[in-house]
């Protein structure tokens, strides 16, 4: 394929002649002739509005479906002085910007994707690190250049750090309870839903953390300087489309939505090994709160089942990833997440089928109404009937599933409001835990700046994994031992 070199509108060849133009009437300038039936006048002031002329002629008004556009008409174009100019479709993608402007080269423009100058195709940025068409086209590589952005410039303008506990932002419905504790230097929101066995928990930084040696603001620095392998990936769908964000994978093998390709913990850089033992304390800590246990039996319990995968995902300018859950077969019940960047919304939803609680054909689900869902009252009345005829009869509880939805007026389409939104800022730590909050609710996260990292850390069961998917390393246990009771409180 030859790139196209520009587009020279006025040597496009005229088809056909001008089009007819009469003066009938005595009136001013001139009017097209639009239909092949004859010329008609559109002025509405004039006498012969909308009626056919041949000639001197009247015909009459026209019958509207016989109408033909002529064709004479449907071609003409209006010159325009500059339309001799050359314009490129393609931008010098040679020559990138090289203004030593913080975030610049994570910008929008610079991740949409570029023409590859060599064989005029879109080159999509599916590289951290730039743009690779050497595969399709046998030579262009451009890497996009990077001005490092310190990690103190990532606080929003009037959300300053300081050594005492933070202020929160985070919202959310009258069907979740929060509460609020102090501890560590942390300010810990703790968000659990009646109706259902999981809890979710914000645990927001300040200054000290972020000061720490080898702490979150020394890790948002260390991966903007070394290639740490992130890839948009593949989705398995049948469109074969990529993800937006940017994504790499140590330890257990991560198969699920995108597969990315894994690597051993052993000889990854610092902040991936250390995310790991830091995630493992504060998700212990948070448990040890809630359950009102010690941290030497959360740790004895925790320790078949730590984190063994780490999914790290990177985010330039204007991108997210919209509602999804961590539920797949395999996975288990805690997420944890360290944020590093530009800050970010992270809401979570129930999810529509048990917010309405009907299937695609709108016939009532199996699961009972939980807390917050819609007409949750008249539902939760309706459970003994449809408890007691699905032991009984099952043709009279099929039946009665079906005319519920009709009798409360539930709606298919409409979504579940946001039960929970967090404000996530650079070093939050967010801590989901519960497979039914995995069944019930799903979350999305967008951002604004430049960049962005996320952190995340999970058990996966070896036994879960195919064959052919399990790694071919052994999967090292988690040898450090962070602790972040050890940091002083000022």
């Amino acid at each position: 394929m030859v790139a196209a070199k520009g587009y020279h509108g006025s040597r496009q060849p005229r088809l056909v002649g001008p089009a007819h133009c009469p003066n009938m009437h005595g009136l001013q300038g001139t009017v097209a002739q639009i239909y092949l039936q004859g010329w008609m006048c559109l002025e509405r002031e004039c006498r012969a509005f909308f009626k056919i002329f041949r000639g001197s002629r009247e015909l009459g008004e026209p019958i509207e479906r016989s109408f033909d556009y002529d064709l004479r008409w449907l071609k003409q174009r209006t010159p325009w002085p500059n339309e001799d100019h050359e314009y490129p479709l393609a931008p010098d993608a040679e020559r990138l910007p090289s203004h030593s402007v913080a975030g610049e080269d994570c910008s929008r423009a610079l991740w949409t994707g570029i023409v590859c100058p060599r064989c005029g195709q879109c080159c999509p940025r599916f590289a951290w690190s730039g743009w690779n068409a050497s595969i399709r086209c046998g030579g262009f590589v451009k890497e996009a250049p990077h001005t490092f952005i310190p990690a103190a410039s990532m606080r929003e303008t009037w959300s300053h750090l300081s050594s005492s506990y933070m202020m929160s932002r985070d919202l959310y419905t009258d069907a979740v309870r929060q509460t609020v504790s102090f501890a560590h230097n942390y300010r810990i929101h703790r968000f659990t839903t009646p109706g259902i066995e999981g809890i979710v928990t914000n645990l927001i930084v300040n200054k000290i953390i972020m000061a720490e040696p080898r702490g979150p603001g020394a890790m948002f620095e260390v991966l903007q300087r070394v290639d740490i392998g992130l890839h948009r990936r593949e989705l398995k769908t049948a469109s074969n489309n990529y993800t937006q964000h940017f994504t790499v994978n140590f330890g257990m093998p991560y198969k699920f939505i995108a597969a990315a390709s894994s690597a051993r913990f052993e000889g990854a850089t610092a902040p991936i090994t250390d995310t790991r033992s830091r995630l493992h304390w504060a998700a212990k800590f948070a448990f040890a709160q809630h359950e009102s246990k010690t941290m030497e039996v959360v740790s004895q319990e925790w320790k078949p089942k730590e984190f063994n995968e780490v999914l790290d995902l990177g985010y330039l300018e204007d991108q997210r990833i919209g509602y999804h859950d961590d539920g797949e077969f395999g996975l288990g019940p805690s997420i944890a997440t360290l944020r590093l960047g530009a800050p970010g919304i992270m809401k979570l939803r129930m999810k529509q089928k048990h917010y309405t609680g009907m299937s695609g054909s709108k016939i009532l689900t199996e699961d009972r109404p939980i807390p917050g869902c819609m007409r949750y009252e008249e539902r939760l009345a309706e459970q003994p009937d449809l408890d007691a005829l699905k032991l009984r009869d099952d043709v009279a509880y099929k039946t009665k599933k079906k005319a519920i939805p009709q009798k409360l007026e539930l709606v298919r389409a409409k979504q579940a409001p946001d039960a929970i939104q967090m404000t996530l800022g650079h070093g939050d730590i967010v801590i989901m835990h519960g497979a039914d909050l995995q069944k019930y609710y799903e979350h999305s996260v967008s951002h604004s700046g430049k960049l962005r990292f996320a952190l995340t850390r999970r058990y996966i069961d070896p036994g879960s994994l195919a064959p052919s998917d399990r790694p071919t390393y052994e999967v090292a246990p988690d040898m450090s031992d962070y602790d972040g009771s050890k940091l002083a409180v000022m």
